[in-house]
């Protein structure tokens, strides 16, 4: 089996190239547990169109026209965008490994990642988080991320960001988010780790994410602090029962 090439976004540390966005986080995660080779070519935000534009994909109509994750899977010539694409497409041609998408639980799973996770994410830790994206960006970068949040959002990037009694309000909202995700994983039983119980399933890979994107991006930020000590450190154990599919290839 060919390995898969698997398009990221790039933060550069002095030792290592890193993963940060909870976008291709889901799809990495995928990929690690499914244990499907895969080798990952790494790219700034102004690389994004002229890199991807050159495989088979359809575009998406908006400022941001191509995104990642996206694959190209080798061994079926197919170029896939988006992480629950990607995920789904993973899941139906590679059956034989780790099951994602348990039999009965494709629709459940469906309404975390539409509802739950763009709360988490979208609602509440972009706002926290949207100047640390900046400040760690090229700048190169630093003037596509300007350029592309003015048109999608109508504002800059400071009038985004969260501050006083937003940022106040916002980090409440994260504090209930975890406490229910926490909650809603305990029905599944006592000492309960994942949503799938005593495995990760896709939805595990959407909470992975957040809480990867919180801590690698911004671990000295309120946000990462609560993820990593709210319910007695629950989470910073859910992202250690995780480090094993947490490679950054």
């Amino acid at each position: 089996m060919e390995p898969i090439v698997f398009y990221d976004l790039k933060r550069e540390t002095a030792k290592e190239l890193w993963a940060f966005s909870p976008n291709t986080w889901r799809s990495r995660a995928a990929l690690n547990i499914k244990g499907i080779p895969y080798k990952t070519v790494w790219l700034d935000f102004v690389e994004l169109k002229p890199t991807l534009s050159k495989l088979d994909l359809e575009p998406v109509l908006g400022p941001v026209p191509y995104t990642v994750p996206t694959i190209y899977d080798p061994n079926t010539k197919k170029a896939i965008m988006d992480s629950q694409a990607i995920n789904r497409y993973l899941e139906e041609q590679y059956p034989d490994r780790h099951v994602l998408f348990p039999k009965g639980t494709a629709a459940l799973q469906a309404a975390w990642v539409d509802n739950i996770t763009p709360k988490m994410i979208g609602q509440t830790l972009d706002p926290l988080l949207v100047m640390h994206v900046y400040n760690q960006a090229s700048p190169a970068d630093r003037k596509y991320l300007r350029d592309t949040r003015r048109k999608m959002f109508g504002a800059e990037l400071e009038q985004i960001e969260a501050r006083g009694e937003v940022a106040e309000r916002l980090m409440k909202n994260w504090e209930k988010q975890l406490a229910d995700a926490g909650k809603w994983i305990d029905l599944n039983g006592h000492g309960s780790v994942f949503i799938g119980g005593c495995a990760p399933v896709n939805a595990d890979l959407d909470l992975h994410a957040v809480l990867k994107y919180c801590t690698l991006l911004a671990p000295d930020s309120r946000a990462a602090s609560l993820a990593l000590t709210t319910q007695n450190g629950r989470w910073a154990n859910y992202l250690k029962a995780f480090e094993k599919w947490a490679q950054s290839v």
